[in-house]
């Protein structure tokens, strides 16, 4: 008799090749554009002061100064706008940078700036030194943008 013969095996499929991983992102933060001005920095905190007078402008920023650091009315009432504004700049940009308002208000505003300071200059290639002559409202825009910002 014939040998029988053999039957055809199935072709193999060929292995479903493994999906390309898709990269981690690098976490983003919110960046700020400030300016000069109580009404241009509190803005990114959701504050609106447009149409208010000088005054309740200072005021508005000095009581989110107080709601966010250790420091007292006193304190803030002695800066000029520009030192509020800093400070507020400040307490924005570090909220961006993961602190809660908790923690902000464990740290008085000079523990905020030099936070600030060492922050901003692991991420601009700017020295210690030259952030510590800076107002405090230009450390936070330099923190806002550049290598700082992703």
């Amino acid at each position: 008799p014939k040998p029988t013969p053999k039957p055809t095996p199935k072709p193999t499929p060929k292995p479903t090749p493994k999906p390309t991983p898709v990269p981690t992102p690098v976490p983003t933060k919110p960046c700020y554009k400030f300016n000069l001005g109580v009404e241009n920095v509190l803005k990114h905190a959701g504050i609106n002061v447009n149409g208010k007078s000088a005054d309740d402008k200072r005021n508005e920023c000095i009581v989110f100064n107080i709601e966010h650091s250790s420091d007292g009315v006193k304190h803030f009432q002695g800066m000029d706008n520009e030192e509020n504004e800093g400070c507020a700049a400040a307490s924005i940009t570090l909220m961006a940078n993961g602190y809660s308002q908790h923690a902000l208000l464990k740290l008085s505003s000079d523990a905020q700036r030099n936070t600030l300071i060492v922050k901003t200059s692991q991420c601009s290639g700017q020295s210690v030194a030259w952030l510590q002559s800076q107002p405090t409202l230009t450390i936070a825009m330099l923190m806002n943008q550049g290598g700082c910002c992703r």
